[in-house]
């Protein structure tokens, strides 16, 4: 057997050598072999790993299967299993084809799939009438990450990610009955805050004080007529001074509307943002598509363009404008610059540093002679984590004593209780299906006479026996809230009866959602992860990662390092997840690379 890819490797090894994660992997693979689709209704397929379709689409050019695939692989920061959970998009093969027939070269090479619509697996065949990839690139399809707010469902649940890994966890039992298990980790947070969301909104007022005395120049360069005057319109809404040209002005602040990036596929020369910034690399340039100027969400996209060009200013004139939390002035942070190259993993990356001192921002190029310094201090693990794969730890470094802090994205991220949330689900869509006997209301209204003696809940309760002869569907409870007391003792008593109705998901005391918002800390370890802003909720979007700080310096993690977080226009209107200067030494390290190219 000849290999030609270094990438690939071929030997034989014993079962009991082989390492716990690829195990996993080759155990999990073989899943959909051995599932029976006859025990359950959701859909399952095998391709290149294990997928669980959760969306079946038709579209005017054709078929697309959304699935959310679930596979184990090695942790490079843990050093131990992972569980990646990634949504894919399948579609239907002769949708891809040109006016002429032909299929584009890029569809043409991928693997095909056909669907049996009976076991729900797309399955590997040379004629398959499936490819991995979407009709519509630009419109990712997404699957929410957590959704509880409208149906408690299990079909509703299972067509989430946090559903899927419900799923997925269950069917491991099903098929292996605990000779193989897959066991997520927990992590002891030793403080938990809310972030509350007056604090985004004095930092985006300071935002949009500074921008009166700092006027926005306007240049539309899209197909779309009119978008410079929706923009115009958004920031005279927020009394933000603004002008409106054909041409750049170099000495402005530009917002520059384009067109998608694809746009200028076949002729990348044309992009109006790589021309300008070529020609004008000092200029303080922030791109804007103009289809995001338009729905409910263009207020938010308003703000995110005004604290990019914010930070953009400040790292072109090296001066911070907005007051931010103190760092260290003898420290070094320091951020790898992924460079423009095929196979970025096996290159060196430039690092590029930034130093802070009286407001004022220092960027260079750490020489030869620091880095090797570095790596002298560094575990060979840690060395990998810096210096090696397609995503590399930040570093904070004080060559004066060779002390460091590490930090870095474990992509492992913040769920809530997940047997809990599942086993509640259950329980609600248990509930649904049956009903409520009537008998346990005229049970709880005979206990509890005295006390509900004219009470609201008291005639609601009696509304319902009136309406309902033996089984009261749930959708008629609507009108009994869970806020009162006496309400939450009512719904408590039919949970003990084996009947729930409604719970509490976001409740600081055991809502399992809770920790999902605002920022919580394993200051032992040096774990934290960073949610959304205001009350937690009962819908997310995406899973928020956890990220790990190890230091050199004696003692815990020292508090200016936390305060550095909360910056809240880094992250849009929350806090970062890394010390706010990192964002502007990615935007250095971004303009000099780009600088370079021109």
């Amino acid at each position: 057997m000849t290999l030609d890819k270094d990438s690939v490797a071929h030997r034989r090894e014993r079962l009991e050598k082989v390492p716990n994660w690829l195990l996993a992997c080759l155990l999990v693979r073989a899943m959909p072999r051995v599932l029976s689709p006859i025990n359950r209704d959701q859909n399952r397929i095998e391709a290149d790993g294990l997928h669980y379709v959760v969306k079946s689409k038709a579209t005017i050019r054709g078929h697309q299967l959304v699935a959310v695939k679930v596979e184990p692989f090695f942790g490079t920061f843990t050093g131990k299993g992972v569980l990646n959970v990634s949504v894919a998009t399948f579609s239907n093969v002769q949708a891809h084809r040109l006016p002429n027939g032909d299929l584009p070269h890029q569809v043409a090479k991928l693997r095909r799939f056909t669907f049996d619509t009976i076991t729900q697996r797309l399955i590997h065949c040379p004629s398959g009438e499936y490819v991995k990839k979407a009709l519509y690139p630009n419109n990712k399809n997404r699957v929410k990450a957590i959704d509880l707010s409208n149906s408690n469902t299990l079909e509703a649940y299972y067509k989430t990610r946090l559903g899927v890994i419900s799923m997925f966890l269950e069917d491991i039992e099903d098929v292996y009955s605990g000779a193989f298990e897959i066991t997520l980790r927990t992590i002891q947070a030793d403080d938990h805050n809310l972030l509350h969301k007056n604090l985004m909104a004095h930092s985006y007022k300071a935002i949009h004080q500074w921008f009166e005395n700092h006027p926005v120049h306007i240049v539309n360069k899209s197909q779309t007529l009119g978008a410079e005057q929706q923009l115009l319109a958004e920031l005279s809404a927020k009394h933000i001074p603004a002008t409106v040209s054909e041409v750049l002005q170099p000495k402005q602040l530009t917002i520059l509307i384009v067109d998608r990036k694809e746009s200028y596929k076949e002729a990348p020369e044309s992009d109006p943002y790589q021309v300008l910034r070529a020609e004008y690399p000092e200029a303080v340039i922030q791109s804007c598509y103009p289809e995001s100027l338009i729905g409910k969400g263009r207020d938010s996209v308003v703000d995110v363009l005004l604290k990019e060009l914010l930070v953009k200013f400040e790292v072109r004139h090296r001066q911070l404008q907005l007051g931010y939390p103190t760092l260290p002035s003898n420290a070094w942070f320091i951020h790898p610059v992924k460079p423009d190259v095929g196979d970025a993993n096996k290159v060196a990356w430039p690092l590029s540093y930034c130093r802070v001192g009286a407001e004022r921002l220092e960027f260079g190029w750490v020489t030869a002679d620091m880095e090797e310094s570095l790596k002298m201090n560094l575990t060979p693990a840690e060395q990998r984590q810096v210096f090696t794969g397609y995503e590399r730890a930040d570093v904070i470094f004080w060559p004066d004593s060779d002390e460091f802090m590490l930090i870095t994205d474990t992509s492992a991220i913040t769920l809530p209780n997940e047997a809990k949330v599942y086993q509640l689900i259950k329980e609600l869509d248990k509930t649904t299906a049956s009903g409520v006997p009537t008998k346990l209301l005229e049970g709880y209204l005979a206990c509890h006479k005295e006390e509900l003696e004219g009470s609201k809940l008291q005639k609601d309760l009696v509304k319902l026996l009136g309406a309902h002869m033996q089984i009261i569907p749930v959708s008629s409870f609507k009108a009994i809230s869970y806020k009162s007391k006496s309400n939450q003792a009512f719904y408590h008593y039919l949970v003990e009866c084996g009947y729930r109705i409604k719970t509490s998901w976001r409740s600081a005391e055991d809502g399992p959602m809770y920790i999902t918002a605002g920022i919580w800390r394993d200051r032992e370890n040096g774990f934290y992860s960073i949610g959304s802003a205001g009350p937690s909720k009962q819908d997310l979007d995406n899973f928020h990662h956890i990220y790990n700080v190890t230091s050199t310096l004696p003692g815990a993690i020292p508090e200016w390092f936390w305060q550095s977080l909360m910056v809240w226009h880094i992250k849009h209107k929350s806090a970062t997840v890394y010390p706010w200067v990192f964002k502007h030494l990615r935007e250095f390290g971004a303009r000099e690379m780009l600088n370079q190219q021109s």
